[in-house]
């Protein structure tokens, strides 16, 4: 190696396989189709072959984004199921996230982060916790093909971005505990 040369990155299911010895096949599904560029899409597997932990998943977010060189793709899933919470409090994410028809079982945690791009389409989460966030770029949570759902509160209090906010497309509804009506929710996204 030349002088001023980077050492080589290593790939993404090496770090997986440090990380966590019991790295799920949907876990190490994920983390081969990152470092491919790749969408993995889950929506035909059986439910088992599904299961991410989210603290993989935020771990997957920063540590293997800042440790490899991603593709421009960066986390791209269809028909996941996420479960635990998703812990992304004061986090930097500088790849976007794209979570196409998958239900987390537990909160999205991104109080005051910095997120490149977000889009939860035809999703279903339990919570939303993005108080002080700051989206650099888009911020989706709506409906393509069915719904956008959450279980409990979306909040986006003194959230700000650079993009658009996505809660209003034509499919889009709330199906809240706490706010109850589209209009409650539309009101709650960054414009």
């Amino acid at each position: 190696m030349k002088v001023g040369d980077a050492a080589e990155a290593p790939n993404s299911p090496e770090l997986g396989a440090s990380r966590f010895q019991d790295i799920s096949i949907a876990e190490k599904r994920l983390l081969e189709a990152m470092a491919n560029g790749e969408t993995v899409d889950y929506s035909q597997l059986p439910l088992a072959d599904r299961a991410i932990r989210g603290e993989v998943l935020s771990w997957i977010c920063t540590t293997v984004a800042a440790a490899t060189k991603p593709t421009h793709l960066g986390v791209s899933i269809v028909g996941a199921e996420v479960h635990g919470p998703v812990n992304l409090k004061w986090a930097r994410v500088s790849i976007p996230i794209q979570a196409i028809n998958c239900k987390f079982s537990d909160a999205i945690i991104l109080t005051r982060a910095r997120i490149f791009y977000l889009a939860l389409s035809d999703s279903s989460i339990k919570e939303l916790a993005a108080d002080g966030t700051l989206f650099e770029s888009s911020l989706l949570l709506n409906g393509v093909e069915s719904f956008f759902r959450a279980q409990n509160r979306v909040n986006l209090a003194g959230a700000t971005r650079a993009g658009l906010s996505d809660l209003t497309g034509p499919k889009s509804r709330a199906r809240a505990s706490h706010s109850g009506t589209d209009s409650e929710l539309r009101e709650a996204s960054i414009l």
